[in-house]
């Protein structure tokens, strides 16, 4: 009776601390990551502070869970200290009703607010996720979520018809409000014939809802209130000054030179295009300096309405 009272003793005993090993052996598949790649905040008003909320998934988590925050540094990104603060450089989750967000406030007194935070580290193995820096973007107008660069990229192809790999060219825009909640916005577009920069244009941009929407209008000054810079390119053998202007081909004799095309500010961070043909590209024609007349193409290619998308240029270097 002992013999068999000691053995079930020792099995119990065997169990539990099996049980204690398992409970506090961390999870490997935890994931720790941003709720969202970018959050748009205004600034000058009464409002001081943003919570960023942070993802933890994982079937066992294992608490407590620390997770740390660092700003990153850049050209053209607002420092840390002096545009805003990170309120929780450090996060101790002790379970899962704990609530995971990074703090940022100070910011209610800049006109505008470009920060880039991002998880340093988690421990008990965990993981950081995919989204593993969120952009804070601020102005003290939302319809400021239109200005800055743009990186637009896409299916890009050549005056031959070939597909060129990896081409991609900078929209840079400044914000000049008006009247009645929309605005103008100017700016060059990263359109390159020979290295440099050959167009600027104008658009007006518009709140539909909390979506901004970015109008271009195609064509010269005389079609689409464009203000081109005056380049030299040599037509029928004469080399003289002439407009660029942005306009729309299906590459097979269709042009179009006035009208517009929109794009979507999603977040403030992305750009897309909507309600346009598809089929449709966006490339660039000369016109007369002089008269605004529509003479040809002049461009080295052409970009795919249906691909073309535009990030946020934050002046950070890719990694």
């Amino acid at each position: 009776m002992k013999k068999f009272s000691y053995f079930v003793a020792v099995a119990a005993a065997s169990l539990s601390l099996l049980s204690a090993c398992n409970k506090s052996e961390p999870a490997v598949d935890t994931v720790v990551e941003f709720e969202d790649q970018t959050v748009w905040v205004l600034t000058g008003t009464a409002k001081n502070s943003v919570e960023i909320p942070v993802t933890v998934s994982g079937e066992n988590v294992a608490y407590p869970l620390t997770i740390t925050f660092k700003a990153v540094e850049g050209d053209g990104l607002s420092v840390e200290g002096e545009a805003y603060t990170i309120d929780n450089k450090s996060l101790i989750l002790n379970n899962s009703s704990d609530k995971a967000t990074l703090v940022i406030s100070g910011f209610a007194e800049q006109s505008k607010l470009s920060a880039v935070v991002e998880i340093s580290s988690v421990d008990n193995q965990a993981q950081v996720g995919e989204t593993a820096r969120v952009v804070v973007l601020g102005a003290d107008d939302n319809l400021r979520m239109s200005e800055g660069d743009f990186i637009i990229s896409g299916d890009f192809y050549g005056l031959d018809g070939a597909k060129k790999d990896e081409y991609s060219e900078k929209w840079s825009t400044t914000v000049f409000p008006t009247f009645g909640g929309w605005t103008f916005l100017t700016g060059i577009l990263g359109i390159t014939n020979d290295g440099g920069r050959i167009t600027s244009f104008h658009a007006t941009t518009t709140m539909d809802g909390d979506k901004a929407v970015m109008t271009l209008n195609l064509g010269s000054g005389d079609h689409g209130a464009n203000s081109c810079m005056g380049i030299e390119r040599p037509v029928d053998g004469e080399k003289k000054q002439y407009l660029v202007a942005p306009i729309l081909t299906d590459r097979k004799g269709k042009v179009l030179t006035s009208g517009s095309i929109s794009f979507e500010i999603v977040d403030g961070y992305s750009l897309k295009p909507v309600d346009c043909d598809e089929d449709m590209y966006l490339s660039y024609g000369l016109y007369d300096i002089y008269d605004g007349i529509y003479i040809g193409e002049d461009y080295v290619g052409y970009l795919a309405l249906k691909d073309l998308k535009g990030v946020r240029d934050l002046g950070l270097d890719a990694e």
